[in-house]
């Protein structure tokens, strides 16, 4: 379980010190109550809130449907070209039935913006895939419209770990400092007494984090999509009815009951219990 814990690299910690100290700064400017509040003025509302048109929707084993992963850049683009105001045009010969707007990056632009214009631009369902581990990120995707977030169990990991070693270092999140903060989890790490101490806390706060999150994305209407990436992460949560929607990178992760996502280049032969393949955007 140790391993299972600390197995993020030096770059995941670095984006997610990033994300944490953001996410901190727009709490400053927009509280969460004062967030929430907007939701009553939302005109993009989530549309995928019903179970029922949910699995209508992508469970189809006949037709596997098309989904496009895009980043932040490569839409900013798109949509500052974009000729005609009332249509986005990505140029892909099948029907895309939902975009992942990919914020795996340090970026400064608006995603709160970029929703909202994919929203008022094209048909397909929204899905906000980045690094989410607080309540305030999903009210945010809310309010900006999304229908889906991807939840990264991988992420939640990094996020724990980044809580203890804050706990134990406050100043780092101010300092932003990645040397530092390696250091101090590698002296974490080497205390053994100090490790046994903190490693049920670590369990715990991943297990209360995964499932909080999940249940918060449905108390929004927003349909939570988990990526799991090992058999342990299912392990995670407590009720299994909820988990409607995953997304693996490997075949054999995927369960027969729930609507599975896969990314095209992750998919080695059959298609079967697939029912939305994931293409990543090609720039032309």
């Amino acid at each position: 379980m140790l391993e299972f814990i600390f197995d993020s690299d030096v770059e995941m910690y670095k984006f997610m010190l990033y994300k944490i100290r953001d996410n901190e700064h727009k709490k400053q400017v927009i509280p969460q109550d004062m967030l929430g509040r907007t939701l009553a003025y939302n005109c993009f509302m989530p549309r995928l809130s019903n179970k029922e048109l949910l699995y209508n929707t992508f469970a189809h084993r006949d037709k596997v449907n098309m989904a496009l992963s895009i980043s932040i850049k490569q839409l900013s683009d798109i949509i500052s070209e974009c000729s005609n105001q009332n249509n986005l045009n990505f140029k892909y010969e099948y029907e895309i039935s939902s975009i992942f707007v990919n914020d795996i990056c340090k970026t400064q632009e608006n995603i709160v913006d970029f929703i909202g214009f994919l929203r008022r631009l094209t048909p397909a369902f929204i899905a906000y895939d980045s690094a989410i581990f607080d309540t305030y990120q999903i009210l945010e995707m809310a309010t900006a419209g999304a229908d889906m977030i991807v939840i990264n169990i991988s992420y939640l990991r990094a996020y724990i770990v980044c809580m203890l070693v804050f706990k134990e270092n406050p100043s780092i999140l101010e300092m932003l400092n990645i040397d530092v903060f390696l250091q101090k989890l590698a002296q974490i790490k080497a205390n053994k007494v100090l490790l046994q101490y903190h490693i049920k806390d670590l369990e715990s706060m991943l297990v209360e984090h995964s499932n909080n999150l999940l249940e918060f994305c449905y108390t929004l209407g927003l349909i939570p999509l988990i990526y799991i990436q090992t058999q342990k992460d299912f392990e995670l949560f407590r009720n299994k009815d909820m988990l409607n929607c995953i997304v693996a990178d490997k075949y054999s992760l995927l369960p027969n009951e729930t609507l599975n996502f896969m990314y095209k280049d992750s998919i080695q032969t059959s298609q079967e219990n697939i029912d939305v393949v994931i293409e990543k955007f090609r720039d032309s």
